[in-house]
Protein backbone atom coordinates (compact mmCIF):
# COMPACT_ATOMS: atom_id res chain seq x y z
CA UNK A 1 0.00 0.00 0.00
CA UNK A 2 1.15 3.31 -1.07
CA UNK A 3 0.54 6.71 1.03
CA UNK A 4 1.18 10.08 -0.29
CA UNK A 5 0.98 13.12 1.60
CA UNK A 6 1.67 16.31 0.55
CA UNK A 7 0.55 19.80 1.41
CA UNK A 8 -0.13 21.39 -1.47
CA UNK A 9 0.52 24.96 -1.12
CA UNK A 10 -3.34 25.76 -2.93
CA UNK A 11 -1.63 24.68 -5.78
CA UNK A 12 0.65 27.16 -6.27
CA UNK A 13 2.55 25.79 -8.50
CA UNK A 14 -0.58 25.22 -10.69
CA UNK A 15 0.44 22.34 -13.53
CA UNK A 16 3.39 21.22 -12.07
CA UNK A 17 1.54 19.98 -8.81
CA UNK A 18 -1.62 18.54 -10.94
CA UNK A 19 0.64 17.08 -13.14
CA UNK A 20 2.26 15.11 -10.13
CA UNK A 21 -0.48 13.98 -8.86
CA UNK A 22 -2.06 12.57 -12.10
CA UNK A 23 1.13 10.81 -12.74
CA UNK A 24 1.22 9.31 -9.11
CA UNK A 25 -2.81 8.43 -8.80
CA UNK A 26 -1.93 4.94 -10.53
CA UNK A 27 0.36 3.75 -8.15
CA UNK A 28 -0.98 5.48 -5.09
CA UNK A 29 -3.56 4.32 -3.02
CA UNK A 30 -4.76 7.01 -0.31
CA UNK A 31 -3.48 10.70 -0.78
CA UNK A 32 -3.53 12.74 2.07
CA UNK A 33 -3.33 16.42 0.86
CA UNK A 34 -3.13 19.80 3.36
CA UNK A 35 -3.76 23.34 2.42
CA UNK A 36 -6.60 22.40 -0.31
CA UNK A 37 -8.64 25.29 -1.02
CA UNK A 38 -12.69 25.41 -2.07
CA UNK A 39 -14.55 27.89 -3.94
CA UNK A 40 -17.88 28.28 -5.44
CA UNK A 41 -17.31 31.70 -6.38
CA UNK A 42 -16.47 33.56 -9.30
CA UNK A 43 -13.03 33.68 -8.40
CA UNK A 44 -10.48 30.82 -9.65
CA UNK A 45 -7.63 32.37 -8.12
CA UNK A 46 -6.04 34.59 -5.25
CA UNK A 47 -2.46 35.67 -5.74
CA UNK A 48 -0.42 31.95 -5.94
CA UNK A 49 -3.35 30.40 -4.47
CA UNK A 50 -5.55 28.12 -6.93
CA UNK A 51 -9.26 28.48 -5.21
CA UNK A 52 -10.92 25.45 -7.39
CA UNK A 53 -8.56 23.24 -6.47
CA UNK A 54 -10.37 20.44 -4.69
CA UNK A 55 -12.94 20.51 -7.75
CA UNK A 56 -9.92 20.05 -10.08
CA UNK A 57 -8.25 17.39 -7.71
CA UNK A 58 -11.57 15.24 -7.64
CA UNK A 59 -11.88 15.27 -11.46
CA UNK A 60 -8.24 14.07 -11.69
CA UNK A 61 -9.01 11.55 -9.04
CA UNK A 62 -12.26 10.24 -10.52
CA UNK A 63 -11.39 6.18 -8.90
CA UNK A 64 -10.72 7.50 -5.45
CA UNK A 65 -13.44 8.57 -2.40
CA UNK A 66 -13.19 11.62 -1.11
CA UNK A 67 -13.22 13.11 2.36
CA UNK A 68 -12.45 17.02 3.11
CA UNK A 69 -12.55 18.29 6.09
CA UNK A 70 -12.79 22.33 6.31
CA UNK A 71 -10.04 23.49 8.59
CA UNK A 72 -10.67 27.75 7.29
CA UNK A 73 -13.13 29.71 5.62
CA UNK A 74 -12.41 33.13 4.19
CA UNK A 75 -8.51 33.43 4.88
CA UNK A 76 -5.93 32.92 1.93
CA UNK A 77 -2.49 32.96 3.10
CA UNK A 78 -2.54 35.25 6.20
CA UNK A 79 -4.94 37.51 4.98
CA UNK A 80 -9.34 37.52 5.61
CA UNK A 81 -11.11 37.84 2.37
CA UNK A 82 -14.12 39.16 1.27
CA UNK A 83 -15.06 36.06 -0.92
CA UNK A 84 -15.53 32.25 -0.37
CA UNK A 85 -12.41 30.86 0.40
CA UNK A 86 -12.40 27.17 2.26
CA UNK A 87 -9.33 25.56 2.87
CA UNK A 88 -9.26 22.37 4.58
CA UNK A 89 -7.66 18.72 4.26
CA UNK A 90 -8.59 16.10 1.68
CA UNK A 91 -8.05 12.27 2.02
CA UNK A 92 -8.19 10.21 -1.36
CA UNK A 93 -8.56 6.83 -1.04
CA UNK A 94 -8.73 4.17 -4.45
CA UNK A 95 -12.21 3.16 -4.11
CA UNK A 96 -11.06 -0.82 -4.45
CA UNK A 97 -10.22 0.21 -0.74
CA UNK A 98 -12.72 -0.37 2.54
CA UNK A 99 -13.04 2.35 4.49
CA UNK A 100 -14.83 1.54 7.88
CA UNK A 101 -14.96 5.60 9.46
CA UNK A 102 -13.70 9.01 8.67
CA UNK A 103 -13.85 11.54 11.38
CA UNK A 104 -12.42 14.62 11.35
CA UNK A 105 -11.35 16.48 14.56
CA UNK A 106 -9.99 19.80 15.77
CA UNK A 107 -6.89 18.96 17.57
CA UNK A 108 -6.41 22.89 18.51
CA UNK A 109 -8.75 26.07 18.49
CA UNK A 110 -12.07 25.30 16.37
CA UNK A 111 -14.83 26.66 14.01
CA UNK A 112 -15.10 30.07 16.01
CA UNK A 113 -11.35 30.95 16.68
CA UNK A 114 -10.69 34.42 15.58
CA UNK A 115 -7.34 33.90 13.81
CA UNK A 116 -4.90 36.49 14.96
CA UNK A 117 -2.79 38.86 13.16
CA UNK A 118 0.29 36.86 13.79
CA UNK A 119 -1.69 33.19 12.63
CA UNK A 120 -0.09 32.17 15.82
CA UNK A 121 -3.82 30.41 16.56
CA UNK A 122 -5.04 29.32 13.30
CA UNK A 123 -7.03 25.98 14.07
CA UNK A 124 -6.01 23.03 12.94
CA UNK A 125 -7.33 19.46 12.42
CA UNK A 126 -6.99 15.48 11.85
CA UNK A 127 -9.00 13.97 9.03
Amino acid sequence: MKLLSLNTEGASQRNIFYDYIAGMAPSTDIFCLQEVFDSSGDLEEYGRVHLRQFSLLKQALADFRVFYAIVTENYVGRKKVGFEAKQGLATFVKKSLPVTSVSDNYIFGDAATAINAEFTNTPQKML
